[in-house]
């Protein structure tokens, strides 16, 4: 497993009281970088999934320009591609299909060929 990498989630476990969206409070947020397929946005980052895709019903991340697939990649403390056709990257590294990588702030990544997010920890 020499992709994959060790990192303590001791920082993501909390017992702070949860906000009104169920999901507690947002971890980070994912800039979405302005491009030709979408506008300039911001997501927050919450403990569990964060699927980004093209697929609004199954996606919580939904980024509608057509080299992403309908379920691209997820984001947690780590990324991980979900065999997209186009493939995710993080940087400048081209991630293996089904393999996490831990995040850390002002990582870039690129979905499809089109660089979409940069990620700030709250």
């Amino acid at each position: 497993m020499d992709a994959t990498q060790m990192i303590c989630d001791s920082h993501l476990e909390s017992d702070e009281e949860e906000s009104g969206n169920n999901r507690g409070h947002p971890l980070a947020k994912l800039c979405i970088l302005k491009n030709e397929h979408v506008p300039e946005a911001e997501f927050p980052l919450f403990l569990g999934d964060n699927v980004l895709g093209r697929d609004p019903s199954t996606c919580t991340l939904p980024l509608l320009a057509p080299s992403v697939s309908k379920q691209h990649s997820e984001v947690e403390a780590l990324v991980w591609d979900h065999g997209s056709l186009n493939g995710t990257r993080k940087g400048r590294l081209k991630l293996t299909s089904n393999v996490r990588y831990a995040l850390s702030e002002g990582d870039s990544l690129v979905l499809g060929g089109c660089s979409f997010c940069d990620l700030e920890h709250k």
